[in-house]
């Protein structure tokens, strides 16, 4: 069932940090790039959820405390992030999280990347949009050397602690 992302008046906010020096994208930017996306269209925000430290290449969404405990908190329309590779960074994981915010009649939508995935259009684009993504990740790291699954560190959010596998 598809909603209409112009009448949702409850929303989540999600963020997602691999490394914590990495001022561009801080957990406090994409926050408050959310909570502005959101008030300019007069939505309320319900919860925000955070997985700082956590990898999106080595941790699928629903492995995260972030995003299980965003999953599991009190009912809303949308769940805005900032841009798609703070919640995935395989079109797999991509479309898992997709799925389960569908199942809850909730829908996507990002700050940073034109994502609407409430329409066919929107949700067949978004899926295009991750295929780059995941693609652009496989040539950074055959570029760097690196492997997405290589290295390790300590990844916190409000609901984790504990090691996390890092990557590329």
């Amino acid at each position: 069932m598809a909603m209409n992302l112009n009448q949702a008046r409850r929303c989540a906010l999600y963020a997602r940090l691999s490394v914590t020096k990495e001022e561009s994208v801080s957990i406090a930017r994409q926050l408050e790039s959310c909570r502005k996306y959101a008030e300019a269209r007069g939505w309320e925000v319900v919860g925000e959820f955070i997985d700082d430290g956590v990898s999106a290449t080595a941790n699928r969404p629903e492995d995260r405390s972030g995003w299980a405990a965003l999953l599991a908190s009190s009912s809303f329309d949308a769940v805005v992030i900032w841009k798609v590779d703070r919640l995935a960074r395989r079109v797999l994981d991509f479309l898992h999280a997709d799925e389960a915010l569908q199942r809850r009649g909730a829908g996507l939508v990002a700050v940073e990347d034109p994502i609407d995935m409430t329409s066919p259009q929107g949700r067949a684009f978004a899926v295009m949009l991750a295929v780059f993504v995941s693609a652009r990740l496989g040539h950074s790291c055959s570029r760097t050397g690196a492997s997405p699954a290589a290295g390790s560190r300590t990844g916190t959010s409000r609901h984790r602690t504990g090691p996390v596998r890092g990557g590329c």
